[in-house]
C-alpha cells in the first residue's frame, strides 16, 4: 500500500481507498448522498462531502416484499416533478430462496423523500420477469438446476431501457435482457402488494444476447452505454472481479480480475456518479476506481 492508498496497476487500472461506509450489499449516489442497502431493506445514507453517515431508514413495507439489493440504482424518471430524487430500483435477488415462490426476476420500485436529513421510502410499483421458468430464455436447467436464476436489475437512463441479467449455468453465460422502462403507471393492481405490478414477458425483449459468464453476480450500475457488474467472493475461489458490458456492440468490453490486484474482499457495491465509479466491498470500504487510457 502506498502512503497516500493509491494503487496503479500494470499502467491500465487504477484504484484509491477513500473511507469506510458500512458492511452491506449494493447501493447508489445522488446528489452528495450515498445509499448503502443491506439483505434486509435496511439502508444507511452517508454524505460523499462529510464523509460520514447521517441517517438510517428500513424500505417501506419490507414485511410484505424484502429486497435484498444485490442490485440498486436510480432511475430517471421522477414520480413526481417536484421531487428531489429520480425512482430508486432495487432487486428481490436470493430473499425467498428457500420459499415456494423464489420470486425470481423480481423488482422493487420506490418513491425517495427526504426532510432536512430526514429520509423515508414509499413502494409505487413491483416489475417481475414473466418467463422465468423457459429454459430457452431465462433458467437454462429444470427443476432449480441453476445456482442463481435470480437476476439483477439495472437502468439505462440514456434510452429509458430497463436491463436485467442472470447466470445460465447450463452454458455458463449471463444472459442480459433490454425492456422499454416502464413508466410508474404502467401494471395491473395488487390488492397484496396495494401497488401496479408489471408483468415483463418475452414479447416485451427488445434486445437479447449472452455475454461472459458472471460467477456470482453482486452489485451493478449504468454508465455510458455500458453495464459495470461486480462478482465474486472473498478468497481466490469465484474471486472478486469486474467485468464491463458494452450494450451496443453486445459484448465484454472490459473484464478486471480484482482478486490479483489486491481487492479480495467479496465485491458489493458498484456506482458511477460525477464521472467517478465507485466500489465498495462487503467491509464496507469505498474505492474509487479508473481505467488508465
Amino acid at each position: 500500500m502506498s502512503k497516500n492508498n493509491t494503487y496503479d496497476v500494470s499502467g491500465h487500472f487504477h484504484y484509491e481507498y477513500l473511507w469506510d461506509t458500512f458492511p452491506g450489499q449494493d447501493g447508489a449516489i445522488y446528489g452528495d448522498y450515498l445509499f448503502r442497502f443491506d439483505s434486509k431493506g435496511f439502508c444507511r445514507v452517508f454524505s460523499m462531502t462529510k464523509k460520514k453517515q447521517v441517517f438510517s431508514f428500513l424500505l417501506d413495507r419490507t414485511e410484505l416484499i424484502m429486497p435484498h439489493s444485490n442490485a440498486v440504482c436510480f432511475g430517471n424518471q421522477f414520480y413526481e416533478e417536484t421531487d428531489e430524487f429520480p425512482l430508486l430500483y432495487t432487486n428481490i435477488y436470493n430473499s425467498y430462496k428457500n420459499a415456494s415462490d423464489r420470486m425470481e426476476g423480481v423488482c422493487c420500485v420506490y418513491r425517495l423523500t427526504r426532510e432536512g436529513l430526514t429520509f423515508c421510502t414509499r413502494l409505487v410499483q413491483i416489475i417481475k420477469v414473466g418467463f422465468t421458468e423457459q429454459l430457452d430464455y431465462w433458467k437454462s436447467l429444470a427443476d432449480n438446476g441453476d445456482v442463481r436464476p435470480y437476476g439483477n436489475f439495472v437502468v439505462d437512463t440514456d434510452h429509458d431501457r430497463l436491463y436485467a441479467f442472470t447466470m445460465r449455468d447450463a452454458e455458463k453465460v449471463t444472459r442480459y435482457f433490454a425492456f422499454r422502462l416502464p413508466g410508474i403507471s404502467d401494471g395491473i393492481y395488487s390488492k397484496q402488494y396495494q401497488v401496479n405490478v408489471v408483468t415483463l414477458e418475452t414479447v416485451d425483449i427488445l434486445q437479447q444476447f449472452d455475454c461472459a459468464y458472471s460467477k456470482f453476480i453482486q452489485g451493478t450500475c449504468y454508465h455510458d452505454n455500458k453495464i459495470f457488474s461486480v462478482e465474486g467472493f472473498t478468497g481466490s475461489t469465484a474471486s472478486p472481479r469486474l467485468q464491463v458490458i458494452d450494450l451496443v456492440k453486445q459484448e465484454q468490453c472490459a473484464d478486471v480480475d480484482l482478486f490479483s490486484l489486491g481487492l479480495e474482499i467479496e465485491p458489493e457495491f458498484i456506482e458511477f456518479h460525477d464521472g467517478v465509479l465507485y466500489y465498495s466491498d462487503a467491509t464496507g470500504r469505498l474505492y474509487k476506481l479508473s481505467f488508465i487510457k
